[in-house]
């Protein structure tokens, strides 16, 4: 970075440049490196989707293996010495989704989608017995729902038997009915017939006590009842306070609602609620963010730990039951941050995690026997990681051009001769989301490829409290799009960003702020990237997902307007980057998935028929069987070597060279103003040809 003490003359400070460069271009002839490969950091982790039984005596995680998918189960040690022990390995079926430990610990029930059925709607619960002693015995079916969507919430015993409750959207996307499934006979019986709630909560013996519908004002409604009465109106949530307000449990008396409420003060706070008065009791009030973890008990749903995070994680509350315990780990890693994941039942065996920016996950087990404690490290989530130098997140406040202070994450290179860098500027989704101090494996490449990554929570954005976050009402290209403008022009004069070399990108809400960006301040960015962005608020409020219509009146309110009247059109489509597509110059990559429903394709689609004969360099990938967000690790591979080749052409860093298209890949592409020679042929001779029939089975859909 060039620090300078005084004035200087311009023959200075171009010498200083010159020597600063040459010298960069010495260690970096001396001090070459490798990349490291996409793969490690984008593939699956070695552990995922880890969880144990309630009791902690067993473990489970998923394995990926190109589209197949197995369940490893291991009987956690009782000794410090002891390894985990073998267990055994389901294969699970194609469209796995989901899975949870029986009450008892000797059991796993797991859900998945029947891929095999035309319409794909039927989702399956399989019962894998761990006491049985014949492999093949292993695995049996309780039952087969006809859904759109099936969600397993808990187990309970009900009249002496475990049953398992499921909320199953059946009669339509929007709600859910809620049925419970008998673990030994696979029966399943109605339990409530939902015709009104977006929400149903129960408590810990599965009875229903909650519910939550949205009036035409946009105002959530929540509705209590008992064990035997009806529903009736418990009070009630503007938008801003429906966002930043969470429910977190009910007792297993139903007595007592638990909840992060930001009714009564500006940040959210973790409160206990009296079921019939309202009346809150705080448990913990909040230092500068809203509550953001809680951990529950497993038996009575007290909240029993609660943490927030304004730069970096911290638990702020401990239950007095948990405090030797938790004194105990904190001893053993003062600077970290600690989340228990399962804690028993005695409190005496933890599964918990160690959270860091430059670790994907370091796995723990914890016991107390007879007073002795014990500490055992179980893995790390993707070894593959560890064998290079990951970056480190530095948070900033950084004070926007009206004042107020936005909270964003800086992760730099590792080369500090190479300042000021390119950077990027990637714009969180959302947009009433926000980004954390955590480890990000995409952040992580681009980093090792020579960029700086910006990544601001600019107003709107979730956790700073109802204040700043009712301060993006309305504000889709405005103020929120003023505020990463201001965070990027804070790293140029801070010296931490070429201004010659700006990048931005995002996806959904930060792929609109990535379009918005290149109308807005068209000479700022060397090029821009947009991944499942809306180019037109007007049609992306008329093709509002079906799930969404219920809650459709808090919607427009965040968004600024409904698409009703004239008027309300114009406001929408003069906040949509496609108004001003005129005025786009920037080098433009367009990443779509086909199947997305909560930005259809067709907003892509139309901002590149508006530019496909304007002379700009503009690539369009459509990501055929993808939805909102790429899943499927092919696809993943494919769109970060686009990107990272995209960003090389126009920040000139680095970029991992692909020798060949990642197989099962489902990608269509689009170059303009013509096929893009020095981009395609970074994927191999063959690659136009792929790519041209991707393009011929795109014309089938």
């Amino acid at each position: 970075m060039m620090l300078c003490t005084g004035r200087k003359g311009e023959s200075e400070i171009l010498l200083f440049m010159l020597v600063n460069a040459i010298y960069t271009s010495i260690v970096s002839l001396v001090f070459s490196r490798q990349l490291i490969p996409r793969a490690d950091l984008l593939s699956h982790a070695d552990y995922s989707a880890v969880s144990t039984d309630a009791q902690v005596r067993w473990i489970g995680h998923i394995v990926m293996q190109d589209r197949n998918c197995s369940l490893i189960v291991q009987k956690l040690p009782d000794q410090v010495d002891e390894p985990l022990r073998p267990g055994f390995e389901f294969q699970l079926f194609d469209g796995f989704e989901d899975y949870k430990w029986t009450l008892d610990g000797l059991g796993v029930v797991v859900q998945h989608q029947l891929l095999s059925e035309p319409d794909k709607q039927y989702r399956q619960l399989t019962m894998l017995d761990l006491q049985s002693p014949i492999s093949a015995s292993r695995s049996r079916k309780l039952c087969i729902f006809k859904a759109w969507h099936l969600q397993i919430v808990r187990f309970c015993y009900r009249d002496n038997l475990q049953q398992l409750l499921v909320l199953v959207n059946q009669r339509g996307r929007q709600l859910q009915d809620a049925y419970l499934v008998d673990l030994r006979s696979g029966d399943k019986r109605l339990l409530y017939k939902n015709d009104k709630y977006t929400l149903l909560s129960f408590d810990f013996n599965c009875t229903l006590r909650l519910g939550l519908t949205e009036n035409k004002n946009g105002v959530q409604e929540v509705y209590t009842k008992n064990a035997s009465s009806a529903f009736h109106l418990h009070k009630t949530f503007t938008a801003d306070k429906s966002i930043g307000s969470q429910l977190i449990s009910i007792s297993k008396d139903g007595s007592t609602i638990y909840w992060i409420s930001n009714e009564h003060e500006d940040k959210g706070s973790l409160v206990a609620e009296d079921a019939i008065t309202g009346f809150q009791q705080v448990i913990q009030r909040p230092k500068r963010a809203d509550i953001s973890y809680v951990y529950i008990d497993s038996l009575t749903g007290e909240p029993l730990l609660a943490g927030e995070e304004y730069f970096y994680p911290e638990i702020s509350y401990v239950h007095e039951k948990l405090v030797a315990h938790y004194s105990f780990l904190k001893e053993r890693f003062p600077d970290a941050t600690i989340y228990p994941l399962v804690i028993s039942a005695d409190f005496k065996r933890w599964y918990f995690t160690v959270v860091s920016d430059r670790e994907p996950g370091t796995y723990y087990l914890y016991w107390n026997a007879g007073g002795q404690r014990r500490l055992l490290f179980l893995f790390y989530s993707n070894r593959k990681v560890r064998k290079y130098t990951m970056q480190p997140k530095r948070a900033v406040e950084v004070v926007t051009r009206d004042g107020l202070v936005q909270v964003c994450y800086l992760t730099c290179p590792a080369d500090q001769f190479s300042t000021p860098y390119p950077l990027v500027a990637d714009v969180h989704g959302g947009p009433h989301a926000r980004n954390y101090w955590e480890f990000d494996s995409t952040v992580q490449l681009h980093v090792d490829r020579g960029y700086a990554i910006l990544q601001c929570n600019f107003r709107g954005s979730t956790g700073y409290g109802k204040a700043f976050l009712r301060a993006g009402f309305g504000q889709w290209g405005g103020t929120m799009q003023n505020d990463v403008i201001d965070a990027i022009d804070w790293s140029v004069s801070a010296g931490i960003a070429d201004p010659a070399r700006l990048a931005i990108s995002g996806g959904s809400y930060g792929g609109y702020a990535a379009l918005m960006a290149t109308v807005q301040t068209p000479d700022m960015f060397q090029c821009a990237i947009d991944a499942f962005g809306p180019s037109n608020l007007v049609t992306l409020y008329q093709s509002m997902p079906r799930e969404w219509k219920p809650t459709k009146a808090s919607y427009a309110i965040r968004l600024g307007a409904t698409a009703n009247t004239e008027a309300e059109i114009r406001w929408l489509f003069n906040r949509s980057p496609i108004a001003y597509k005129d005025r786009i110059k920037t080098p433009l990559l367009i990443i779509q998935g086909m199947n997305d429903l909560v930005v259809p394709v067709k907003e892509s689609d139309q901002i590149v028929e508006a530019l496909a004969g304007s002379g700009l360099t503009l690539i369009y990938a459509i990501f055929l069987n993808e939805a909102h967000g790429l899943h499927y690790v092919p696809n993943v591979l494919l769109q970060y070597s686009l990107i990272e080749r995209f960003l090389q052409l126009y920040l000139h860093g680095e970029s991992e060279t692909v020798a060949t298209i990642p197989k099962g890949c489902t990608a269509m592409l689009e170059a303009y103003p013509e096929w893009n020679v020095s981009f395609v042929e970074l994927f191999s001779n063959h690659s136009e040809r792929y790519f041209k029939e991707q393009n011929e089975l795109y014309e089938q859909f």
